[in-house]
């Protein structure tokens, strides 16, 4: 909520969107100040595949009318890649191509973070 109200205050008049998970986005009404944030911008939630996109699940009830107006729902494509799996093709040596943007490959290996220094 203080970086969507500092936002509001930088970009007066402008359309502000929240982009969350489904995951966090069921989780909303557990949030700081929610009456307050959904007034302030809209909503993008990235849905997974597999993953319930139900409106109707409880945990959203009761949300306002500007919230189910503003809200938008993004499939997203699932990609089977853990940090931990990551962590360890690293360390062996082993190719991360596909797996995370090539500056971000070549940062980690030219740090040599993981321990696994540079890989052609």
């Amino acid at each position: 909520i203080d970086t969507v109200r500092e936002f509001r205050e930088r970009y007066p008049g402008s359309e502000l969107y929240f982009i969350v998970g489904m995951d966090a986005l069921l989780e909303i009404k557990t949030w700081k100040d929610v009456d307050e944030l959904v007034r302030l911008c809209g909503f993008i939630a990235a849905v997974r595949p597999k993953y319930s996109q139900d409106l109707a699940d409880p945990r959203l009830a009761g949300l306002p009318d500007d919230f189910w107006r503003r809200l938008q729902l993004v499939e997203v494509p699932g990609l089977d890649i853990s940090s931990t799996d990551l962590r360890r093709r690293l360390a062996a040596g082993k190719p991360v191509r596909y797996l995370m943007p090539p500056a971000v490959e070549d940062y980690v290996r030219r740090h040599n973070f993981y321990g696994g220094g540079t890989h052609d």
